[in-house]
């Protein structure tokens, strides 16, 4: 136990800079040993700043220290900083703009002339500045180590956890690591940060050259030289940089060199081969290309994929599936809380703005320079005013931080800066490719860029080298896709923004997407001279266009709106059989782009590819809308007629006939659907795939549903499921019919157990139409069976989905029923008149199950009401609209 004569003297809490000390118990300030007036509020800002001396202590963190629990406005801060400046003088409290402030004052914890132990000190080297793992030492003396370079505070790096731990241990095992990617995205602040935590690594520490400025080649050697401090000799400069550094074990940093390629690789070469202890760090935008160097791309941050953010239904799509919590884990969503905080103290991230912040963040992709951007401009219009805004993103994201470099300031100057670095046939590749939407094929690529009609293009292998420069210089990312070895291309949103700028600038627009357009419409072509298959339910393109969907639809509304009818029914065609459901709004323009009573033929020998435009258009009609689904199905049966010398004719008839028995059938025409069905069962040739049987034994069920014939649709419907389930096919659709087929013949209960598994099959997926007519089919099971309790909420979240499918009336029967059950007959009436109107509406009758539901429902009612009072109500009913339907069927 040692005795307290040989105690260290306790440090005392006060704190010393230039001629004023801080009395921290006392709550007083001193200059010169007298003591100066300072009010409460002044004195706590000056000690929060003192106690953080070098560091920046932002706004927000000040008001937190000095006004806890009180909501102030930020000018309290200003004014306080005023009176100190007054009192200490200008240079010892900087502002950094937009961020905070920070003290720059030397400070001491002891008194001048005392170490704490009678010893005198020297005030300009005794005392460090507070340490947070950010702060770096400034120059000591003559003999310290070498400066490094870095700022005095180092930004927080957001997000970044993960990749600096991966270029340490990357930097630790090679000598030459570049680190690669687009301009904005944190090359940077990763490699300062590296640098700080490397300092004590090395003997010799480490350096820091920003390459930025200089223009000249021959001024790299020299910089680098200047920044270690070294004396090179009067020889060749790199020689003697050589010489100077080949002792020394050291970490050093060459940032900004993509405009600076041939010379930074050959002063990299030089160095490592002379210093073998050096570990050398490049930034660019593009790689050295050298045997030696190890590239590390750095990427956007992390974002929230579409589907961790939203619902799988549409009932509930409002409420994000991450809490808030989660979505902070998110690196990309942190840098924008906290860099949008920063600007607006007030700013939370809470669940009414969640949505919109991750749409912010996936929109720039993880871009943390626009990120930043856009969380300063949120001060102003709010998360979802920028993610409304993001159309003009360049003009939007303009306010960086003063102390940036000037290409840093606004993401046009960043993206200025990393075009200017390209070559005018790189350029030109880079603007045509803005037509794409998401991401392209080579081939696709180059039938755009290299289109001699739009004036002294690059060729077929000039665009191909330029792209391999894009891809290098972070412009164009890779994409690879599910079952294909082939790559892909795709421009990053925030590029893609400026290189359209480019392209309007150009003259080009107009050019690159109508050859964008007709690229992606030749996929169509083929259909017109030779058959397709029907194995993935009727898609005669085996989804192959999935990748490109985003192209089609951008290539779909150009041919529209230059009224391109051709090209816009080609891709068309496209959409229809690719386009989920869950997209029914596209779906539609697409489907009501042509009128099908006055169609226009696509061309001479083009009725094979109208049949597919046609098939694609009953596809989506049916069977909520009876009168568009006959009017294309009878142009289906014409095209599919004209086109009988076309290879395929005999799949392409075995289709349409299906097709013409279903319309048929729902319009309670039963001898015409019973030969339309007798001729597709005639086609069915015994070599074809069990694809085609199953294709027919769901065209029966339908039928026999829209007919009443209630023993014949259960019979298909299990023969139908049987034959999916052994061939391995998705049962969804079986299931969805066998529900409504058992409950047609009276078997309740099991109608109730087959939508029961149905529902929790596609319960958390995106079939979105799938769960709305399951939801339809296990209601009204449910409410035959008495079970209103069950019922309620499915019936809720399946009238959120009517609307969207077209499938008001089939809902508003059901809710009838349920009305009733509930004792609410006056709603019962009204909802039977407002479904009789939508049945008249879309010239279309009920089938069995909902004919059912309405008659017992319209039962209970008269029995309740009286035939005259829901006469009265029915008639009332069929003039309500869809928005006031939830009220009358739930009470909302």
């Amino acid at each position: 136990m040692s005795s307290v004569a040989n105690s260290p003297a306790p440090v005392s809490p006060n704190l010393y800079f230039e001629r004023f000390e801080l009395q921290v118990y006392e709550r007083q300030l001193l200059a010169d040993g007298e003591p100066l007036a300072l009010g409460g509020r002044a004195f706590d800002v000056l000690l929060a700043l003192a106690q953080r001396a070098g560091q920046l202590v932002t706004k927000n963190e000040l008001l937190d220290q000095v006004w806890p629990g009180l909501v102030v406005e930020e000018h309290n801060i200003a004014a306080q900083i005023s009176l100190l400046r007054k009192l200490l003088g200008l240079g010892i409290i900087a502002t950094v703009p937009g961020r905070g402030y920070r003290f720059t004052a030397r400070v001491a914890h002891c008194a001048p002339h005392s170490n704490g132990t009678g010893e005198p000190i020297n005030l300009a080297s005794a005392g460090t500045i507070a340490d947070e793992t950010l702060a770096i030492s400034p120059p000591q003396s003559a003999h310290a180590k070498p400066l490094t370079n870095l700022p005095w505070v180092l930004t927080s790096m957001i997000g970044r956890e993960t990749e600096l731990a991966e270029l340490t241990a990357l930097v630790a095992a090679q000598q030459l690591v570049t680190v690669v990617g687009a301009g904005g995205i944190g090359k940077t602040l990763l490699v300062q940060h590296l640098l700080q935590t490397q300092q004590q690594s090395f003997e010799h520490g480490v350096c820091w050259v920003d390459l930025a400025a200089i223009a000249d080649a021959d001024a790299v050697a020299p910089a680098i030289a200047a920044a270690l401090g070294s004396a090179p000799g009067r020889g060749e400069a790199l020689a003697g940089l050589c010489a100077s550094v080949a002792p020394l074990h050291v970490m050093l940093a060459l940032d900004n060199a993509e405009h600076l390629l041939d010379a930074v690789a050959r002063v990299a070469q030089a160095l490592c081969a002379a210093a073998p202890r050096l570990r050398l760090v490049v930034t660019s935008q593009a790689s050295l290309n050298l045997r030696t160097e190890h590239v590390y791309r750095l990427h956007g941050l992390r974002v929230p994929a579409d589907s961790a953010l939203n619902s799988t239904s549409a009932a509930d799509c409002a409420a994000p599936r991450l809490t808030v919590a989660q979505a902070l884990s998110y690196g990309a969503v942190d840098l924008f809380a906290q860099r949008a905080r920063a600007a607006n103290h007030r700013f939370e991230l809470t669940d009414a703005n969640l949505l919109a912040v991750c749409g912010v963040c996936r929109a720039l992709d993880g871009c943390t320079l626009a990120i930043e951007l856009a969380a300063a401009r949120s001060s102003l219009l709010g998360a979802q005013g920028v993610l409304a805004a993001l159309d003009a993103r360049l003009r939007l994201l303009t306010r960086g931080h003063r102390d940036a470099p000037a290409r840093q300031q606004t993401l046009l100057a960043t993206l200025d800066w990393s075009h200017s670095l390209l070559m005018p046939a790189e350029q030109t590749v880079l603007r045509r490719m803005a037509v794409f939407a998401g991401s392209a094929a080579l081939a696709d690529v180059q039938a755009v860029v290299a289109d001699p009609s739009n004036g002294n293009p690059p060729d077929i292998w000039g665009s191909l080298d330029a792209l391999a420069v894009l891809v290098d210089r972070s412009f164009v990312s890779l994409v690879s896709v599910s079952g294909s070895d082939e790559p892909r291309y795709r421009l990053l949103e925030t590029p893609r923004a400026y290189a359209l700028e480019r392209l309007v600038a150009a003259g080009e627009v107009e050019r690159a997407r109508g050859q964008h357009a007709q690229v992606i419409a030749r996929r169509v072509e083929p259909l017109a001279s030779q058959g397709a298959d029907i194995d993935l339910l009727w898609n005669p393109f085996n989804h192959g266009i999935d990748p490109d969907r985003d192209n089609a639809t951008e290539a779909w509304t150009w041919a529209r709106q230059n009224a391109d009818e051709r090209t816009q029914r080609m891709l068309g065609t496209l959409l229809l059989h690719t386009l989920p459901y869950s997209m029914y709004a596209l779906r539609t323009a697409v489907a009501e782009s042509v009128d099908p009573s006055t169609d226009t033929p696509l061309g001479r020998g083009s009725d094979a590819l109208q049949m597919w435009w046609w098939l694609g258009v009953y596809r989506h009609w049916f069977p909520a809308r009876p009168r568009e689904s006959r009017q294309s199905a009878s142009q289906c049966v014409a095209c599919t007629e004209a086109a009988s010398h076309v290879p395929g004719h005999a799949l392409r008839l075995f289709l349409v006939k299906g097709v013409w028995a279903q319309v048929c059938a729902q319009a309670g025409n039963a001898s015409d659907a019973d030969i339309a069905l007798a001729e597709m069962a005639s086609l069915l040739e015994p070599g074809w795939p069990v694809s085609r049987r199953i294709k027919l034994l769901g065209t029966l069920v339908v039928a026999s549903k829209s007919l009443g014939r209630a023993t014949d649709a259960l019979r298909y419907s299990r023969e139908w499921g049987e034959l999916s389930r052994v061939s391995g096919r998705d049962e969804v659709l079986t299931l969805r019919d066998l529900s409504d087929a058992e409950l047609a013949a009276g078997n309740t209960l099991a109608a109730v157990e087959v939508s029961a598994k149905l529902l929790a099959l596609l319960e958390g997926s995106r079939d979105e139409i799938g769960l709305c007519y399951t939801r339809l089919n296990a209601c009204a099971a449910l409410l035959a069976s008495n079970q209103v309790a069950t019922a309620l909420p499915l019936a809720r979240k399946g009238w959120l989905q009517a609307a969207q499918f077209d499938t008001q009336a089939y809902w508003a029967d059901h809710l009838a029923l349920l009305a009733a059950l509930r004792g609410w007959f006056e709603s019962a009436a009204k909802l039977i008149g407002y479904a009789d109107a939508g049945y008249m509406r879309n010239e279309d009758r009920r089938e069995p199950n909902e004919d059912a539901a309405v008659a017992r429902a319209r039962t209970l009612a008269v029995a309740a009401l009286g035939q005259d009072t829901f006469d009265k109500l029915r008639l009332a009913g069929e003039s309500l609209n869809d928005g006031q339907i939830g009220a009358i069927a739930f009470g909302d």
